[in-house]
């Protein structure tokens, strides 16, 4: 019997790729075809808010969304660090529809407030026509970063806790 003790391999998240095809991976961006997959959550979220149906699903839908906006907005990605307020409006359109939600039991928005989440919605659906695969996914981990610490007992400025929503 061996003395040597054996060393565990796990599997590369990339695969038997070479160098060259997990950078071309990283920078190539998504297809027409892939963005309404993206989208598609945040969009028929919106649209309940508007219409009716909304709840708190929805609600956490249009919060990542927001969110991974703002991540792009960070530097290393930068797209679209100037429009930061705009997405910031959004946020706060939301964190006061949790509000109105918490105090009086319904999901209710005021026009400006519809107002402000279209216009970081559509600021988010041109950062991901702009981004890349590789942008997208460090803006993915930034944001389960911020979750993790928030959870820690550390949350951002912009945080707002969906825990304690029951529809």
């Amino acid at each position: 019997m061996s003395t040597k003790r054996r060393t565990r391999r796990t599997a590369s998240r990339w695969g038997g790729m070479s160098p060259l095809e997990i950078a071309l991976s990283q920078v190539r961006k998504f297809t027409a075809a892939a963005l309404p997959n993206i989208l598609s959550l945040s969009t028929a979220a919106r649209h309940a808010l508007q219409f009716g149906g909304f709840n708190a699903d929805h609600w956490g839908a249009l919060v990542e969304a927001l969110n991974h906006s703002e991540a792009l907005t960070r530097p290393g990605i930068n797209l679209a660090p100037d429009h930061l307020r705009t997405i910031e409006a959004g946020q706060q359109a939301l964190a006061d529809l949790r509000t109105r939600r918490a105090d009086r039991g319904i999901w209710c928005a005021t026009g400006p407030e519809l107002i402000q989440l279209d216009e970081a919605l559509w600021l988010w659906k041109l950062q991901l026509e702009l981004a890349s695969v590789g942008e997208y996914r460090r803006a993915q981990a930034w944001m389960e970063a911020e979750i993790r610490r928030a959870r820690a007992g550390n949350p951002g400025r912009t945080v707002v806790h969906l825990d304690d929503i029951k529809d």
